[in-house]
């Protein structure tokens, strides 16, 4: 597997509130998009990536486990981030809302197991398809679900980067769980909405990763697009080839 990533804070944000962190021999990856303001989204996305990758970087934290393991290691780290986000925001009385988006994931040669709270997302690429495989927790997401907007409507829509939840925001998330079966030559991609708000299209995403000579170029092509078509986010993107 090759595990690549590169992030930028866009053209109309001061500091970069994304954290990303991954980990090749180990198989993972995490990637959060903090939201609050003022040094609040930096404090949670990375006080969120901290923990997964404290957890996970354990000898043997995932390998000696079996699937349903995996599976509950990944939930009690989310458990944990969102403890600690929550805590810390009362603490201190943050005067914003304190949290962060996280979307992580266990990946070996067949197989993804991942988390998932908020709008980052996980795409899978295989041959000429491309799939979202988390489902956003937004408004949007929740019209879309009601019918009362199509799809199309929903990636263009004026309030679609309001969250249902995100970690650190309540006391109790819902965090979602999912797992994915892998093929060789299959590609991940874990982003931020600062990619996926300036890039609408599910295929033109596909075909800059799919088009460019090597994976690492592939993510450049990702971040230059978002940034062309305005980059008003931070724009993170983590990529893993399955091989």
């Amino acid at each position: 597997m090759k595990f690549v990533a590169q992030t930028d804070v866009g053209k109309h944000r001061d500091r970069n509130e994304d954290a990303f962190d991954y980990d090749s021999d180990a198989g993972f990856f995490v990637v959060a998009d903090g939201m609050g303001g003022l040094d609040a989204g930096d404090i949670a996305s990375r006080a969120t990536v901290a923990i997964f990758q404290h957890g996970l970087s354990q000898p043997d934290a995932l390998t000696s486990c079996n699937k349903a393991g995996r599976l509950a290691l990944l939930h009690n780290l989310a458990i944990e981030a969102n403890d600690q986000v929550y805590t810390y925001a009362n603490l201190y009385d943050f005067q914003t809302q304190m949290g962060t988006t996280l979307t992580a994931g266990f990946v070996s040669s067949s197989q993804l197991l991942y988390v998932h709270v908020g709008d980052s997302r996980i795409y899978l690429i295989r041959q000429d398809k491309i799939r979202q495989l988390t489902r956003d927790h937004s408004l949007v997401q929740e019209m879309v679900d009601m019918g009362k907007i199509s799809l199309d409507e929903a990636r263009t829509h004026m309030q679609r980067n309001i969250i249902s939840q995100a970690i650190g925001l309540e006391s109790v998330i819902d965090v979602d769980c999912g797992e994915c079966q892998l093929e060789p030559g299959d590609i991940l991609l874990a982003c931020t909405d600062g990619l996926h708000d300036m890039i609408t299209s599910d295929l033109e995403i596909a075909a800059l990763i799919q088009t460019a000579e090597t994976l690492d170029a592939g993510a450049s092509n990702l971040v230059q697009k978002a940034l062309e078509n305005g980059g008003m986010d931070n724009i993170t993107v983590v990529l893993v080839e399955i091989e």
